[in-house]
Parts: structure tokens; C-alpha cells; sequence
């Protein structure tokens, strides 16, 4: 077994060969959807969901309530501004009623329900809540805590 010693000159060569061969323009082996009688079932079937469903809305239905938001506290210990709220789910089908606990920062957003603007100073966060936008305060839509009886002696 005899191992041949390739010169520098013969690697300088190869190497402008694979690149020339590589630089080809050599077309893809790809068939259109015409060819293929598969390409309609597949797209048809959207595995991925990656085409939105289209919700057909009748005119004679009447635009839905969003859910209530109880405002819960506004924080702007860390650099960013927070609000804590809570939001009443009503019920679906197959799914009770329920209430979900959130911390939400400014642009962020949890489904349907997306904080456009927080306050901190004043109390008031605008919220766009199922596409109907909502300014609330803490004044007047905050949880209230109920008062603790007083102790009799």
C-alpha cells in the first residue's frame, strides 16, 4: 500500500475544479402542482394549520361581550411597567366557566386580550380586549377586598 503525497499546486487545482462544478447552475428536480396528485389533498388539508380559518359572521348575530377584566395591581419594581388583572372566561362548550390570573407587561399580550398602555402614577391601564380597546383604573374597576370584621372585646 503505497500512500501518493499530493503537491501543493495539485490541491490548488482540485480545489478550483470542485468549485467550478459546484458553481454550476444545475436545476432542481421540482414538479409543479399540475404533476403531482398529491399536492392538492396536501395543501387542502393544512396539517400545519398555516392557513387562518375563515369564520363566516352573520349579519343578524350580535357582536359578543368581551370577557370582564378585574384589575388586580400596577408594579414598576423592575424596569418594566406590569399590571396584575384577572379575567372572568365565560363558559364554552365542553369548557366551564373559569377565571385565569395574569402579569402582563406593556405590547405583550395573552390570547385575545393584549395591554396597550400602563400608567402606573394615575392607575389607569388600556387594554385591547378582544378588539374592543378599554381604558380602566384602578380607582374604579379594581378588585375590592372585603373589610375584616372587627374584633368585639
Amino acid at each position: 500500500m503505497r500512500i501518493r503525497i499530493v503537491s501543493q499546486d495539485q490541491q490548488l487545482l482540485l480545489g478550483v475544479v470542485a468549485g467550478l462544478f459546484l458553481s454550476l447552475d444545475i436545476p432542481a428536480a421540482t414538479a409543479t402542482p399540475d404533476e403531482n396528485p398529491y399536492a392538492r389533498t396536501i395543501v387542502g388539508r393544512n396539517a400545519f394549520s398555516l392557513n387562518k380559518k375563515v369564520h363566516a359572521r352573520t349579519e343578524d348575530s350580535p357582536p359578543t361581550q368581551p370577557p370582564r377584566i378585574i384589575l388586580q395591581g400596577v408594579t414598576n419594581i423592575l424596569p418594566r411597567r406590569q399590571v396584575l388583572f384577572k379575567v372572568q372566561v365565560p363558559a364554552r362548550p365542553g369548557v366551564p366557566a373559569r377565571e385565569i390570573s395574569c402579569v402582563l407587561s406593556e405590547g405583550e399580550r395573552l390570547g385575545e386580550i393584549e395591554v396597550l398602555e400602563i400608567d402606573v402614577f394615575a392607575g389607569s391601564i388600556k387594554f385591547n380586549n378582544h378588539g374592543f380597546v378599554q381604558t380602566l383604573s384602578m380607582a374604579d374597576d379594581a378588585e375590592t377586598v372585603p373589610a375584616l370584621p372587627t374584633r368585639q372585646k
